[in-house]
């Protein structure tokens, strides 16, 4: 990884289309998602995170030569800035941990596949090869949840996929870091404005039974994920949690965002209405 890294940074401009360029892109980001998986699994089983590590696996950082010499200072207090509030909105490691303590089931993959359906396949190609893989492992999970919905929204919420790439630079952000970071704060509070607007957007048709069946309306909040990255687009990733329609759908919002964020946040909502609908 650090050799990609050196060889990405002596390209004269590492996010040119060119051939040369995007298979640099194509190693390096292979390689960070493969680190930043054990990264982050490592962490876990740690009380005290080196500040890199922290900036890391909240915002993508792994080289501070690829930002620009003032940005750093404000990177770090981001990092340890708190914004509590209501809504279930969270870093992408405070979702994992969900994962790791089995509170969360992870999240469908890129085909569509449940963590359930992939391992049954997993388990069969290990099957003729005599190996043997531990479903129910949470660690597995983790890295599962890591190298699939993860990295793939990485991609998606960068804009555009040719021009991806997970690892923070100054290519991508200008000037402070603090003009594009989404804090738990702001994101809550753009709920909560769309709200106004579409007070029932996250209300679920819901049968109880109490003599007899009765059908009511129950508000069930997704849960809003800032992912370690920077792109110009929130997503919603999934709507429900297999048949249980008192799951919390996932939606996705990337750390350092450029563009309308409440228009951003506006389709996605839309996009899990027709979803669930």
């Amino acid at each position: 990884f650090t050799r990609a890294i050196n060889d990405f940074k002596k390209i004269s401009n590492p996010f040119s289309p060119d051939d040369d360029a995007r298979k640099m892109r194509r190693q390096v980001t292979k390689l960070y998602w493969q680190l930043y998986s054990q990264v982050y699994l490592r962490s876990m089983s740690e009380k005290q995170l080196p500040a890199p590590v922290k900036l890391m696996i909240l915002f993508g950082f792994v080289d501070e030569t690829l930002l620009d010499p003032e940005q750093l200072p404000y990177l770090h207090s981001l990092a340890s800035s708190t914004s509590p509030v209501q809504m279930p909105v969270m870093y992408s490691n405070e979702f994992l941990q969900r994962i790791n303590s089995g509170e969360e089931p992870p999240s469908l993959n890129e085909l569509g596949l449940t963590y359930e359906k992939h391992i049954r396949e997993e388990i069969e190609k290990a099957g003729k090869s005599g190996a043997t893989i531990d479903e129910n492992d949470p660690l597995k999970k983790v890295d599962y949840e890591i190298q699939n919905m993860l990295q793939s929204v990485v991609g998606i919420c960068a804009g555009s996929r040719s021009n991806a790439f997970p690892i923070l630079t100054s290519y991508m952000i200008k000037g402070n870091p603090e003009s594009f970071f989404m804090s738990k704060r702001k994101i809550e509070e753009t709920i909560n404005e769309l709200l106004t607007i579409d007070y029932s957007a996250f209300y679920r048709e819901t049968v109880t039974r109490l003599n007899e069946p009765v059908l009511f309306e129950e508000e069930v909040l997704p849960y809003f994920i800032i992912i370690p990255s920077f792109g110009t687009k929130t997503m919603m990733w999934q709507e429900i949690v297999g048949n249980n329609k008192r799951s919390r759908a996932r939606i996705v919002i990337p750390a350092f965002f450029m563009g309308d964020l409440r228009r951003s946040l506006a389709h996605s909502i839309a996009s899990f209405r027709w979803e669930i609908c």
